[in-house]
């Protein structure tokens, strides 16, 4: 499952090939770590470790941004380097990081049934996912009241 998704950032050029050896070990260590946190009524050991993988993954790839936007290395005399902060970033970009960091986090929050609700409706009609997912329009509609609701108590929800 890691490998997998590796592979794919690497296909994707997020990463080299090189280090794929120690991201696979240190995303395994962060699942590991995180384990204790594993609650058996909100989901199976598969959906927490996709969670879990797919949250860490974000964050190596934004502290890899983080580090290519901050900070470029320039050679000075005598070998010696220097640090410079280049400011690229905006404040819309800054924005819209800490609304995906924000989402994911919510998202997380979600039972997995809520994740897929939430999920089917970035792509489909509240009919198509109901259809899909073989829960009846007046359930599917209380289950997205209460997505609604998480995302009103986090602040979102003028993205809803």
């Amino acid at each position: 499952m890691i490998r997998a998704r590796l592979n794919r950032l690497v296909r994707l050029g997020f990463f080299a090939i090189r280090d794929l050896e120690n991201l696979e070990a240190e995303l395994l260590a962060r699942v590991f770590a995180k384990w204790g946190r594993y609650d058996p009524a909100r989901g199976t050991i598969e959906a927490f470790v996709n969670v879990v993988i797919e949250s860490e993954l974000m964050s190596l790839l934004r502290q890899k941004n983080a580090q290519k936007r901050r900070a470029r290395l320039v050679r000075l005399k005598d070998d010696h380097d220097l640090i410079s902060d280049r400011g690229t970033s905006t404040a819309a970009s800054r924005e819209a990081a800490d609304l995906r960091q924000d989402l994911i986090r919510v998202l997380q929050d979600l039972t997995p049934r809520q994740r897929a609700i939430a999920d089917g409706l970035r792509q489909e009609t509240p009919a198509g996912v109901s259809r899909r997912l073989g829960i009846p329009r007046r359930t599917l509609r209380d289950e997205i009241g209460r997505i609604r609701k998480v995302f009103r108590d986090r602040g979102l929800e003028t993205y809803l």
